[in-house]
């Protein structure tokens, strides 16, 4: 979702948070063994999109 440099999510037209869509690695996710494997693979996924917006905020 979309924030403020306060940490403050942003509002759509509607007030509703807003969010961003996500490239997903379908490939490596269909190669998971396990369920928690899948879980692990999304959530470094999504901790290299949080990294990658900070970067491009500084």
């Amino acid at each position: 979702r979309y924030v403020t440099k306060t940490g403050e999510p942003t509002l759509n037209s509607k007030r509703e948070p807003r969010v961003e869509a996500r490239h997903i690695n379908t490939k490596a996710l269909l190669e998971c063994e396990s369920e928690a494997e899948c879980h692990e693979l999304l959530d470094n996924m999504a901790d290299f999109a949080d990294e990658l917006i900070k970067i491009v905020a500084d």
